[in-house]
């Protein structure tokens, strides 16, 4: 297996064929220093009181989750002509998603949907999407104008939220903090 190349977190249909076709790489793989990585080190924005701020607003009652995570992995997607995600949940508590495409796109697709209320998000440069990963969720096929273009049409950066018990945490991950500073964990009054 190469590195950062993770098949075993790929959803899958009843057969156990991969529900993506796309190209992926989890990067945290390829750094021993998270920190050396500015795709890794941009998720600060999510933790930061203005956002959660927002997400109160917007995201009753799911809002609260994100406060409670303590470990992301983050996850690089190139899709060509033809690609797509079927639909699927995520096995996380949080899904963040920034889709960057070069402009003028020399494709059609790409959209984002929420497939239980059929909602669809237009594919835009620099558009971030952060979601409960429990929301079944895909992307439509990419069809490129020239099938002899062989550029990549979208990146996808995902940024994957999730909660680890505090002792399994503090074995899996010794170098990194023992908690996120969330200022409102479990706290019921404002």
């Amino acid at each position: 297996r190469s590195a950062g190349v993770d098949e075993d977190s790929v959803a899958r249909n009843p057969d156990n064929s991969s529900k993506a076709q796309n190209k992926r790489l989890f990067i945290d793989d390829l750094y021993k220093n998270r920190g050396a990585s500015h795709i890794i080190n941009c998720t600060y924005k999510q933790r930061q009181f203005n956002f959660k701020n927002l997400l109160e607003e917007n995201c009753q009652p799911y809002y609260r989750s994100l406060s409670q995570t303590n470990t992301d992995r983050t996850m690089l997607t190139l899709y060509g002509d033809g690609d797509k995600y079927d639909t699927h949940f995520d096995a996380t508590v949080w899904t963040c998603l920034i889709w960057l495409v070069q402009e003028p796109k020399f494709f059609e697709g790409g959209d984002f949907e929420f497939t239980d209320v059929n909602q669809v998000i237009e594919l835009k440069n620099n558009r971030m999407v952060i979601f409960p990963s429990c929301f079944n969720h895909k992307v439509h096929p990419l069809k490129y104008h020239d099938k002899d273009d062989h550029r990549v049409g979208k990146f996808t950066i995902t940024h994957f939220y999730s909660r680890i018990p505090q002792d399994v945490y503090h074995l899996t991950n010794p170098d990194l903090p023992t908690k996120v500073d969330d200022n409102s964990s479990n706290s019921t009054n404002k």
